[in-house]
């Protein structure tokens, strides 16, 4: 038993740019805000967190002359970068009582050895990727020892079932939302970022991976029967907008064509890309970060999974429709609803674009009537512990 703060890790290599390091900082943060513990999050990609973090900073860490790096505090966690941990215990505080390895990655040496020799070894869990898969239920909390040295990795499964350890979602985040769009944020927002909402007939964000079907999609949209304020977030779908539009449309500009404005933003910290979901009637999101913060925007949303080549992608999307049928089939016109999201999906999942204008155009017709679809989805999950919720309970039960 612990008589302290535990102390957790949270260990990060960035793989998948800007979601593996956007999902240990929400992870952190929270646990550092909402939970007795005293968090570290170890990271190598310092310039991806920086990107979406930007009061973190590297230039005023202590460090002595030839000594490695020191912990920079922000929202309550200590943010130390890998090589200060690559190959022995830092020097300043003590080491973890609970270790988290995000996605499965490798542990520095010094600390895998810990983990199987000491005599009160920290607790180890690995913390995998979100799915909506079914098998991911049955392997939630299962324990592998390891036969070299009897170390024991717990393996924690985020997903959308009571079964599983739920989402990432903050205590007061609906109440920000339902506040900032009582108040008129929408309309500020938009117009801080270069585009007054009134200008357009309504507004979408754009976050999505190279093989969407973006071609097709933007004709559809300059063509369409209603303004559209089309609002991209930074580092996204560059190549596809420079090919449309002949040359990249400058940031924080609005540039029209048709009934389709274009406003391309810089990268946004995670409080304001909330905000720009919050503000949107439509959000695309890829991956797994921009995915579940969509959720909580309460807003319809179209995903796009990280497109692997022996096309799991398609069965992780597959799982999730029918997760998100589940507690949407009863409403008065859901099936036809549901049918159309599914199929809005698919086709925005095969870069070939061969189904995307008809998707796009039932998609959109239907709008309106998919608003309750996706709040009865999102309220089914909002009565599930939240993801923070459950590692520390799971963490606190066995320290």
């Amino acid at each position: 038993m612990v008589s302290r703060a535990p102390h957790l890790w949270i260990v990060c290599k960035v793989i998948d740019n800007f979601g593996d390091a956007g999902v240990c900082w929400r992870l952190a943060r929270q646990l550092a805000a909402e939970h007795p513990f005293e968090v570290s999050l170890i990271i190598d990609g310092e310039a991806t967190l920086a990107a979406i973090e930007p009061s973190y900073s590297t230039t005023d860490r202590p460090a002595p002359d030839g000594a490695l790096p020191g912990p920079v505090q922000l929202d309550g966690v200590d943010i130390l970068p890998w090589q200060a941990v690559a190959h022995a215990r830092p020097a300043q505080g003590p080491g973890p009582d609970i270790v988290i390895s995000a996605f499965g990655c490798e542990l520095p040496g010094w600390l895998r050895r810990l983990l199987g020799g000491a005599p009160r070894r920290p607790l180890w869990l690995n913390l995998e990727y979100l799915s909506a898969e079914p098998w991911i239920d049955d392997c939630h909390q299962l324990v592998s020892i390891k036969p070299d040295d009897g170390a024991r990795e717990h393996f924690f499964y985020p997903g959308f079932s009571p079964r599983s350890g739920g989402l990432i979602r903050e205590r007061s985040l609906a109440e920000q939302r339902d506040r900032f769009r009582a108040e008129g944020g929408a309309e500020r927002f938009l117009a801080a970022l270069g585009a007054p909402h009134s200008a357009s007939g309504h507004a979408i964000s754009l976050f999505c991976y190279p093989q969407a079907p973006l071609g097709p999609w933007l004709q559809a949209l300059a063509t369409g029967p209603r303004q559209t304020l089309l609002c991209v977030a930074g580092g996204c779908a560059q190549e596809a907008l420079t090919h449309w539009w002949g040359s990249l449309p400058p940031l924080g500009q609005m540039c029209r064509n048709g009934r389709l404005d274009v406003l391309r933003l810089p990268m946004l910290s995670q409080a304001d890309y909330d905000r720009l979901l919050w503000s949107c009637e439509l959000n695309i999101v890829r991956g797994e970060d921009s995915w579940v913060r969509a959720h909580w925007a309460a807003a319809p949303f179209v995903w796009q999974p990280y497109r692997q080549a022996d096309g799991a992608h398609r069965v992780k999307l597959e799982a999730f429709l029918d997760r998100m049928a589940g507690p949407t089939r009863s409403g008065s016109g859901q099936p036809e609803g549901l049918a159309r999201v599914a199929a809005m999906m698919r086709a925005w999942s095969d870069p070939s674009g061969s189904d995307l204008t008809q998707a796009w155009q039932a998609f959109e017709q239907a709008l309106p009537q998919l608003d309750s679809l996706y709040q009865a989805w999102g309220k089914s999950l909002e009565n599930q512990p939240d993801l923070a919720a459950s590692l520390a309970r799971y963490c606190l039960d066995r320290i």
